[in-house]
């Protein structure tokens, strides 16, 4: 699995270095790395993971910046889930979960404010899986868009 230009099963040192040359700025403990810079002319953060004895790259999550208010978060999730499914087709699994009294109909921002809400899809490769989730985080909801190897 690819993210861009760098593949999903590489060493860690070598994807923060290739990312440092986009021109993000960040560090790297141990088999962690976390990075911030501009991705499509919006600023997110870059999360690396790697295995603990191989140091392997086995994960990249794109962190976006997050909406107050249910509309404003899916227009954004849904311009980035269509650019997903543009280059993976189909979902394999939407994730569309809500515990009461809270519905995608009935004060979502509050839902996600409680964390009582999961919303997102999954896309499944040959070479791995592409999650697209709306999380919380602290008290705002934002898009994440992780490759898994």
């Amino acid at each position: 699995m690819m993210f861009r230009t760098l593949p999903i099963d590489g060493e860690l040192k070598a994807a923060v270095k290739e990312v440092k040359k986009w021109g993000f700025m960040g560090m790297k403990i141990k088999n962690v790395a976390a990075l911030m810079g501009t991705l499509d002319g919006e600023d997110v953060m870059l999360t690396l993971m790697a295995t603990p004895k191989t140091n392997t790259l086995f994960s990249v999550t794109v962190i976006y910046e997050g909406a107050e208010q249910w509309n404003e978060q899916m227009v954004q999730y849904q311009a980035i889930n269509a650019t997903i499914a543009a280059q993976y087709g189909e979902p394999t699994d939407i994730i569309s979960q809500w515990e009461e009294p809270y519905s995608i109909d009935n004060n979502p921002t509050q839902a996600f404010k409680e964390n009582k809400a999961t919303y997102g899809n999954v896309y499944t490769t040959p070479e791995g899986k592409v999650a697209v989730n709306i999380i919380s985080s602290d008290g705002k909801m934002c898009t994440i868009v992780a490759y898994i190897d």
